[in-house]
């Protein structure tokens, strides 16, 4: 069995990146932590407090020494939904089509 230290580890780190991804302040609920937490602990009562600690630890992480590699990694994830964005664009069959079509090279019969 997994020590406990490990999954309230894991909830942090995911409810983290959780945060970065969506852009929201990171929030550790009582859902979210029984779904990390192993299936036999999921259902214990105390599940709400190692929630609220997991919050307040991940809370803490992100306002303290490392809130510059949070909010680093927050504006590198807005960029890269925009060049994904701008390659959907790009490779949209009704734009990119009609293109294909008027390029001619040499070899194409006329």
């Amino acid at each position: 069995m997994e020590r406990t230290t490990d999954w309230m580890a894991r909830i942090i780190l995911d409810a983290i990146w959780r945060s970065i991804v969506e852009n929201k302040p990171v929030q550790v609920s009582r859902e979210f932590a029984a779904r990390v937490a192993p299936s036999e602990l999921a259902e214990d009562p105390l599940i709400e407090e190692v929630a609220d600690v997991c919050s307040k630890a991940a809370d803490t992480f992100c306002r303290g020494h490392s809130a510059h590699i949070v909010s680093d990694l927050g504006s590198e994830v807005s960029q890269m939904r925009q060049a994904i964005d701008e390659l959907n664009d790009m490779l949209n069959p009704l734009v990119l089509r009609p293109i294909i079509l008027r390029t001619r090279c040499k070899l194409c019969p006329a």
